[in-house]
């Protein structure tokens, strides 16, 4: 193997490290705010709810972020309730799906 071959086996090697890192990293904050009842949500989470990876929540929260009285809610179409999460170190509202038992 020449020189040549082998700097480019290990560009190609560290730009997919690169890439799976970045999209393990895009999947999981989508998967973390996903249904935040947040409009304005800043940095990178902003930017994917801006662009609608990021769904937002149905949920009336207070200005702390906090959510109110305990509410129905609905996520992907399926009936819902609000709880208040903290996500890095911060509360927010987020609307979660009801677990229905069998009978």
């Amino acid at each position: 193997m020449t020189k040549r071959t082998t700097i480019l086996l290990w560009i190609v090697c560290l730009l997919s490290v690169g890439l799976a890192s970045g999209a393990v990293y895009t999947f999981r904050t989508i998967a973390m705010y996903s249904q935040v009842c947040d409009d304005d949500l800043h940095g990178f989470p902003g930017l994917l709810q801006t662009v609608g990876f990021v769904p937002h929540g149905k949920c009336k929260a207070l200005p702390t972020g906090a959510c109110r009285l305990p509410q129905a809610c609905e996520v992907n179409g399926k009936e819902g309730h609000c709880v208040t999460e903290i996500i890095r170190n911060r509360k927010v509202c987020i609307c979660v799906p009801n677990k229905h038992t069998r009978p």
